[in-house]
């Protein structure tokens, strides 16, 4: 079981976030696989928020500080590369043909000459994703690729959009309610077979359907078919 997770190599502000950070592994069993996957999605993001792109932690190294019975206790430690500082030179976009490069950049939040924040870009990534399913494109891809300047510790980003086809609405499939319960969110259910699908549209009725029906749980299943339409599947589950 881990006690503690300790740092060297990284600046004395940095090291209270980093402690504050790793508290949640702390009397988590020490598996090498686990620990390297936890540091990728809770200690990196960091220093990625701040410009530090090439940013690095080593394998963990696990000291044992006591074993009593079998129950091993043990400190980790890292060895931290923060690599230097980017600050962002721009965002560019290619292939976008149905939203405007002036809307999506829009949804960046981001400044420029400003330490350059990978995490918020990802999710402003996500958003434009969102963006594209509302308008019918649900299998759009947005992909980053960052161009690194060295030599004046700057990142320009390059998004490239695959915007693919637009889907359709195709058939809906309501499961768990009664007959009549089925019948009347049939009947409200708007977004009809062959018209654009709308990634945002289930959750909006959703949302008005547990006003009318009652404590539900609810699992939207979303199935792409070849012909470009989108089967959708409303599972409810009672929490009684």
């Amino acid at each position: 079981m881990i006690r503690k997770v300790e740092f060297s190599g990284a600046a004395p502000d940095d090291l209270p976030l980093l402690q504050r950070a790793a508290e949640s592994l702390q009397g988590a069993q020490y598996v090498r696989s686990t620990l390297r996957m936890r540091v990728n999605k809770v200690l990196l993001p960091i220093y990625l928020e701040r410009g530090y792109l090439k940013a690095s932690f080593s394998e963990p190294r696990a000291n044992v500080v006591s074993s009593d019975a079998g129950d091993i206790s043990l400190d980790a430690s890292f060895v931290v590369e923060p690599g230097q500082q980017y600050k962002l030179a721009g965002v560019d976009f290619s292939g976008n043909k149905a939203v405007s490069a002036e809307t999506l950049r829009s949804l960046i939040h981001a400044t420029l000459n400003q330490p350059a924040n990978s995490v918020q870009l990802d999710n402003d990534i996500a958003t434009m994703k969102q963006l594209y399913g509302r308008h019918g494109y649900v299998a759009a891809s947005i992909k980053s690729k960052p161009e690194l300047d060295d030599a004046n510790s700057t990142v320009r980003y390059v998004l490239n959009i695959i915007e693919g086809a637009v889907y359709k609405m195709g058939e809906l499939e309501i499961l768990g309610l009664d007959d009549h319960a089925t019948s009347r969110l049939q009947n409200e259910w708007t977004l009809r077979a062959g018209d654009t699908y709308d990634s945002s549209y289930a959750q909006r009725f959703l949302n008005q359907a547990y006003k009318e029906i009652g404590d539900w749980r609810v699992r939207v299943d979303e199935t792409q078919n070849r012909d470009d339409t989108v089967d959708v599947t409303l599972r409810f589950d009672s929490r009684r």
